[in-house]
């Protein structure tokens, strides 16, 4: 019974989340709105337009956010993401954060000994692997609740789904 729950719990959590609609500047990259963007601005982003803005964008462990301005890692962001790393880095002598620092190369560059960045290489919907995952262990509650979520955004022919313990990962509305 604990499982079911926790399964419902988390199914309830992505279906929420999933109601949630973008404003016209908030899309994954996987989603573009190429019409509207074309419609507005008279610019059409190709693929290869959003996957390297996807690769070049970038999201800090401390919150932030920024680009790759380099093909060497050189990060664009706003001052307040760097500063703990610039007040860590600076010493009695060295008060970078009134002075700024300056490497002639890429050697006398400081590190961050704290800074982590994360680049998104992908996104992959993976609730509707879950399901004849939980079909094959009995689960068939929680796995029919997410046939239904998913059965109306669905490829609905065989020959374009997959198949996972011999089961079609997704369905349409005609096989729940």
């Amino acid at each position: 019974m604990r499982r079911v729950l926790l399964c419902l719990g988390l199914l309830s959590c992505l279906f929420i989340g999933s109601l949630a609609t973008a404003d016209e500047g908030m899309w994954l990259y996987n989603a573009s709105p190429k019409d509207k963007v074309k419609a507005k601005y008279g610019f059409v982003p190709t693929q290869q337009w959003l996957d390297h803005v996807q690769l070049s964008s970038v999201r800090f462990n401390n919150g932030g956010s920024g680009s790759f301005v380099s093909p060497d890692g050189l990060t664009f962001t706003n001052h307040h993401v760097g500063a703990a790393c610039i007040q860590q880095l600076s010493s009695s002598g060295h008060d970078y954060m009134k002075t700024g620092f300056y490497a002639k190369t890429q050697a006398e560059e400081a590190k961050c000994p704290d800074l982590e960045l994360n680049v998104l290489v992908g996104i992959w919907v993976v609730l509707p692997w879950l399901a004849p995952v939980l079909m094959h262990f009995g689960l068939i509650g929680p796995a029919g609740l997410i046939y239904l979520f998913y059965a109306p955004q669905c490829h609905q022919l065989p020959q374009r789904s997959y198949f996972l313990f011999g089961q079609n990962a997704t369905y349409s509305i005609g096989d729940i």
